[in-house]
């Protein structure tokens, strides 16, 4: 959990916005 709220907060970041879209959209199916 820690780690998906780094994540969440380091976002906002080039590539790494979509690589976390990606991952929410991966959890979320």
């Amino acid at each position: 959990m820690a780690k998906a709220l780094m994540k969440f907060l380091k976002a906002p970041t080039d590539r790494g916005v979509f690589d976390w879209l990606g991952d929410m959209e991966g959890r979320l199916e």
